[in-house]
Parts: C-alpha cells; sequence; structure tokens
C-alpha cells in the first residue's frame, strides 16, 4: 500500500511560522528524498517542542499534544518506512542492511506512538502503526490495530477511506497470521 503522507498543516502552526520545516518535509518526501524529508519534520517537531515549552521524556514518551505535533510525527513515520524499504532491505537500489531496516521500522512505530499520544483519534497514525507491525513481524498487534480503528477506537476522524483501509489490512493481516 502507498504511504499517504501529507496532511495539512493547521492554521495555528501556520501563525507560529513553523510550517516551512513541515512543508519542505512533504516536498522532499514527493521527490524521493527521505534522509531530508525526515531531518525536516524532525526540525519541524523540535521547533514546536521549543515553542510549547514541552520537554520531550525519553523515559514516559510524553510528547506535546494536537494535531499538528502528530502530522509531523505521523509524516516522519512515513519518511522512516520509506527509508527502510521493503522487508528484503533493498529501497531505491540502494542496499539496507536487515537490522537498519528493523531499526528504521521501530523508530516508525516510536514516532506513531507520539503522534497517537499528540491526538489519539489521528486514524493515519494508527493505520501506519499498524503497518510498521506487520513489517516487525507482530501480526496480532497489527490486527489489533486496524481493529481499534475499524471499532472507533482511533477517534472517529475518519472519511470513510481509513476504514476501508483498515478493513483490507486486518483481512490481509489475519491471513498472514
Amino acid at each position: 500500500h502507498p504511504i499517504n503522507y501529507k496532511y495539512p498543516i493547521t492554521t495555528q502552526l501556520l501563525n507560529r511560522g513553523l510550517p516551512n520545516c513541515a512543508q519542505e518535509g512533504n516536498e522532499h518526501f514527493r521527490s524521493g528524498r527521505y534522509a531530508a524529508a525526515m531531518a525536516s519534520y524532525t526540525r519541524a517537531i523540535e521547533s514546536m517542542r521549543l515553542s510549547s515549552g514541552c520537554e520531550v521524556d525519553t523515559v514516559s514518551g510524553t510528547v506535546m499534544g494536537g494535531r499538528d505535533a502528530a502530522v509531523c510525527y505521523a509524516n516522519r513515520a512515513a519518511t522512516r518506512l520509506m527509508a527502510a524499504g521493503d522487508a528484503t532491505g533493498v529501497k531505491n537500489n540502494e542496499k539496507k542492511t536487515v537490522d537498519t531496516s528493523w531499526e528504521e521500522t521501530r523508530a516508525a512505530l516510536a514516532d506513531c506512538r507520539a503522534a497517537l499520544r499528540a491526538d489519539a483519534g489521528f486514524d493515519r497514525a494508527r493505520l501506519r502503526a499498524g503497518t510498521c507491525l506487520v513489517r516487525l513481524g507482530a501480526f496480532a498487534a497489527a490486527e489489533a490495530e486496524f481493529n481499534a480503528l475499524l471499532s472507533g477506537g482511533g477517534g472517529g476522524n475518519d472519511d470513510g477511506t481509513k476504514s476501508a483501509e483498515a478493513r483490507e489490512l486486518a483481512c490481509e493481516t489475519a491471513r498472514a497470521r
């Protein structure tokens, strides 16, 4: 499944002057420059953290909240998934070690979890977390993520396409188990 990475940046983020990094990340992503996109999203996250005065606690994983933060974390997760490549460890004719792909996928999952802590209703982050779990071989956990979205556990910002995608992914994951 192609990764739908782009979500609009809200007026609140625009008013704080932070969209340049996030929009720059979107441009890099579209051009296949995943390392540059990841750096841009990281700068956007750091800028939001500094402007909000929120300290990120690496033990508890506390993050600043809101949709803007969730979008940046989820978009960074998408870049990590693209950088990780497919299960064979090859992406864009570039060899990756299995360990590197595994680490990138685990980092993408951590970003998805941060996105969901920032905005529990951000369904795209839940779908992406499920994708990470599939790549990590945690099929039961992935299926639970997809089913949580289907049962309304995602917060209800679905336009219909996410539910259809979650249903399809849940079925594929159940078959893979």
